[in-house]
């Protein structure tokens, strides 16, 4: 617990840094919303104001999403967290392919990558390290408390962790479950019949 801990500590100072990229990354991409989206998605009264509109279920105007626009910045702001989370990432998509052109998609599956793809597993990857760079430090510091040879020289990391509980099949073992293999079986027998 001591190292989890270690860890959450530690990564409050190194957010710093994540921190400011994501803010760039997402300052970026919201001003380029706003000059791409800008006053295209135009509010549309629903059908309960009696003008006999009626809406796809699951689209933009039925599920009220008019606040969820590109018109100012903090608006752009909760649109692309919406599209980062996948919070029904699809309904802005087509309301934004029909509101302007199909080239829309471009934009928003761009920023998925951005926030997704690459600064989560960023952001991911940070706490990982942080937590097998911390691991390993107290491993190192175990070791030099004991006087043994053997355990002094014995450097254990994460990876190493489970190696000991490890036990992998012989060949021979790995033949008799494929030959056994109710599945394989089966294959082998479907492929025998249309030779």
């Amino acid at each position: 617990m001591t190292i989890v801990a270690a860890t959450l500590v530690d990564l409050v100072k190194n957010l710093k840094a994540f921190a400011g990229i994501l803010i760039v990354i997402y300052y970026s991409f919201a001003i380029l919303g706003i000059e791409i989206f800008h006053d295209s998605i135009k509010y549309t009264a629903s059908n309960d104001t009696g003008l006999g509109l009626v809406y796809e279920c699951g689209s933009f105007q039925q599920l009220n999403y008019w606040a969820n626009n590109f018109d100012d910045f903090a608006a752009s702001l909760v649109v692309l967290w919406d599209i980062m989370v996948v919070n029904n990432w699809s309904v802005f998509l087509k309301a934004y392919a029909e509101a302007k052109t199909e080239w829309s998609y471009l934009y928003f599956i761009v920023w998925w990558l951005f926030s997704v793809v690459i600064v989560m597993q960023l952001f991911t990857a940070l706490i990982i390290e942080n937590f097998i760079m911390k691991w390993d430090k107290s491993g190192s510091r175990r070791s030099r408390g004991n006087s043994d040879f053997e355990e002094s020289h014995h450097f254990m990391s994460v990876h190493d962790m489970f190696r000991e509980s490890l036990q992998e099949p012989t060949e021979d073992e790995i033949m008799l479950q494929i030959s056994n293999n109710h599945y394989l079986q089966e294959a082998t027998l479907g492929w025998g019949v249309g030779t």
